[in-house]
Order: C-alpha cells, then sequence, then structure tokens
C-alpha cells in the first residue's frame, strides 16, 4: 500500500500540482497550487476495518511527513459511521500531528454542506449530492481549459503511469509519460505549453 501512496504522490507534485499552478481561469492565478483536498468514502467501513487503519495510517503518516509534507489541505472521511469518532482517536495516536489535524470526519448530515464550503458543486461526487460521476480508478477528467492550455487534443485522456514536465530553455514545457510500458522504457511526449502568460 505504501508503495501504491508514493506513485500517486510523485504524479501529484511531479505532474498534477504543476498543471494546477499554470492555470490562469482560478481564483489567485499567482499563487502556485501546492496541496489537494482528499474526500475518502466511509460509508461500508466496518469496525474491524477501522481497527485494522492503525499500520495503514502510520505508513502513511510518515511517507507524507518525510517525503510529501504539506501536500493536504483537508482530508474529509464522509458518511463515518458513529462509532468513527471512538477509532479516531486511538488512530490519530501513530499520525502526524499536522496530517491528524486536516483530517475532518462528518456524519452523512454533514458530508455536502461541509464539502460546499471547499468544492464547487460540479467537482464534488455525485454519490455526496455533488454532480461529479467518480467512479473509483477512473482517469482525470481534463476540463476544456485545461485540454486547451495543454494543446492537446480533447478526446484523448491522459496515459496511465507516471507523468511529468520538462521545460526547455525557451520556457516551453512539454509533458512526457515516463517509467515504463510493456517492458520498454518510454519518455512520451503528451502534450506541449508556452511560456504562462504567452
Amino acid at each position: 500500500m505504501l508503495q501504491l501512496a508514493s506513485v500517486y504522490y510523485d504524479n501529484l507534485v511531479r505532474f498534477i500540482l504543476p498543471l494546477c499552478s499554470m492555470m490562469t481561469d482560478r481564483p489567485n492565478p499567482s499563487v502556485p497550487v501546492t496541496n489537494s483536498i482528499y474526500v475518502v468514502d466511509a460509508t461500508n467501513l466496518g469496525i474491524k476495518q477501522a481497527w485494522g487503519l492503525r499500520s495503514f495510517a502510520q505508513e502513511i503518516s510518515w511517507l507524507l511527513s518525510t517525503c510529501y509534507p504539506e501536500t493536504i489541505e483537508r482530508i474529509f472521511v464522509c458518511n463515518a459511521p458513529s462509532y468513527y469518532s471512538t477509532v479516531w482517536k486511538f488512530l490519530k495516536a501513530w499520525v502526524d500531528t499536522r496530517t491528524a489535524e486536516k483530517v475532518v470526519v462528518l456524519m452523512e448530515s454533514e458530508v455536502l454542506p461541509t464539502l460546499r464550503e471547499y468544492i464547487d458543486d460540479a467537482n464534488i461526487p455525485a454519490k455526496f449530492g455533488g454532480e461529479f460521476q467518480f467512479t473509483h480508478g477512473m482517469l482525470p477528467d481534463l476540463d476544456d481549459n485545461i485540454q486547451q492550455l495543454l494543446n492537446s487534443d480533447s478526446s484523448k485522456s491522459l496515459p496511465t503511469g507516471p507523468l511529468k514536465w520538462i521545460q526547455d530553455s525557451d520556457g516551453r514545457r512539454t509533458a512526457l509519460a515516463v517509467g515504463s510500458k510493456s517492458g520498454s522504457v518510454r519518455s512520451d511526449k503528451i502534450a506541449t505549453l508556452d511560456l504562462i502568460g504567452q
């Protein structure tokens, strides 16, 4: 699980957050996007699973505080069972204090009003009362403005696997799919982008 989380956070800091920072159609476009909000569905979390989260919480907390500090704005644990607050008090002992302070446990009636304080309805998953049709494991759904910024074909989605930005001496940025595919090393150009503001 730790390896999967490490891959996720590497993609977040090397590709997703820089891409979001390049967008000028957001509030405060001069401020880089450096963190993200996590929405966790705890609807089907059984008590045995909840108690089993201790080692997971320790590992993820270590990874975040050591390798990716301050990448979390909030973690919303939605539709938490009534006993989860007791479990969370126990789990907090194994989680970095700064990370634990960002966890917000929400009962069903609190979910939509709280999420709306941080996220537009268009980006709140439909299962929590928003408009976004999310399915677990789906690739990022790039909106038209991001497609345009990337000089990318809107019919294409991002490839799976690690993605990163490189910048040439003229300031032009290129998004690359890196890692390996079918056993061969890859460095495939997937999109380009000019200097911000041009």
